[in-house]
């Protein structure tokens, strides 16, 4: 529901809020104003001593961060409603943080950033299952982290809700670009996505199915070709 363009309230109260400067509509300003100030890198730190305090002994070793890494998180009630309170965040070279342990608000996996390997010298956190994004909003004058959530996730979320303009398309479009469907009207696709896939466990739904064998194919291409002229599931096609 945050996520959705006409919720700016919503966002304010849940998420990492800065204005927008310039064209820059990724979450890297985000990570800019919670990483520690380096004006040589031009990383502002605006919020780096308000949000944020070294990391605490069982923080870094649910990271597993290396010896002589600098990691933080966040001071007490400065944590967002939908980013776990106990998250770790390590410094990099770049001079910008990165996830060094969180769990997921989505599915409840226990995750770090893409890159945290490199930085950690080739180790994840303690539990690790997934890698993690910023989920993040952006509109004309404002960009708001939200959660962090898995790659693949991030990814359909902004598609499906709130995706980007093209590039080199005017500002104007980011909030014009989509007409999302109202939240309860999502949740609702949802709750009957779910309530399908239940269904099917239980047998009450007929399924098309095939043996894979030791076929290396995509599920989806032999599926389709089950339904071929002279294959086991033609039989529930007609013309």
């Amino acid at each position: 529901a945050a996520t959705l363009s006409d919720n700016r309230g919503l966002r304010n109260a849940v998420g990492v809020v800065i204005a927008r400067e310039g064209t820059d509509a990724s979450a890297k300003p985000i990570w800019k104003a919670l990483s520690p100030k380096n004006t040589r890198e031009g990383i502002s730190g605006s919020l780096h001593s308000i949000m944020l305090k070294p990391a605490t002994a069982a923080g870094r070793k649910l990271a597993q961060a290396a010896r002589g890494t600098k990691c933080f998180m966040f001071k007490q009630d400065q944590c967002p409603s939908m980013i776990y309170k106990d998250t770790v965040f390590m410094l990099t070279a770049s001079g910008l943080l990165c996830v060094a342990y969180t769990i997921s608000y989505v599915n409840g996996k226990v995750g770090c950033s893409k890159n945290y390997t490199k930085h950690n010298k080739g180790r994840k956190c303690k539990g690790w299952q997934c890698f993690v994004d910023l989920h993040h909003v952006a509109t004309r004058s404002y960009l708001s982290g939200l959660c962090f959530v898995p790659n693949a996730i991030n990814k359909l979320i902004e598609k499906i809700v709130n995706p980007r303009p093209v590039h080199g398309l005017p500002d104007k479009n980011i909030e014009a670009s989509y007409k999302a469907h109202k939240p309860h009207v999502i949740l609702d696709n949802i709750s009957e996505l779910k309530g399908h896939e239940d269904s099917i466990r239980a047998g009450d739904v007929d399924c098309v199915e095939c043996q894979r064998g030791t076929s290396k194919g995509h599920p989806s291409k032999l599926l389709l070709t089950s339904l071929m002229p002279g294959q086991p599931n033609f039989v529930y096609l007609k013309r």
